[in-house]
C-alpha cells in the first residue's frame, strides 16, 4: 500500500492486520497466552492513566501516598471522582 499508518483509517483492513500483528507480537514477547491475556493499545500518554484508574476502579474512596509530582497528579485526578484520603487517613476533599 506504501502508506504510513497515520495515514490510513484506523478502520480500514489494513490497520487491522498491523494492530493484530503488534498484539500477537506483545504476547509472544512476554510469552503468554492470548486466552489468559488481553493485549490493548490506548490513546493519551502516561498522565491519562490516573483519570482510567479512578473512573473504572474507584467506586467509593481510595487512600493515597503522596510521594511526590506523579502521586499528586493521580491524586488531583481521582478527587475528580470521589473521597481520596493520604496515608495518615485526612481526607483531602469530601
Amino acid at each position: 500500500m506504501n502508506l504510513s499508518l497515520l495515514e490510513i483509517s484506523h478502520r480500514s483492513k489494513n490497520f487491522e492486520k498491523v494492530m493484530d500483528e503488534a498484539r500477537h507480537l506483545v504476547l509472544e514477547h512476554f510469552e503468554v497466552s492470548a486466552d489468559e491475556y488481553e493485549v490493548i493499545y490506548l490513546g493519551g500518554g502516561a498522565s491519562l492513566q490516573f483519570a482510567m484508574v479512578p473512573y473504572n476502579f474507584l467506586k467509593t474512596k481510595a487512600g493515597y501516598v503522596n510521594t511526590g509530582v506523579w502521586a499528586s497528579k493521580a491524586i488531583r485526578e481521582a478527587q475528580k471522582i470521589r473521597r481520596t484520603y493520604n496515608n495518615c487517613g485526612k481526607f483531602f476533599r469530601r
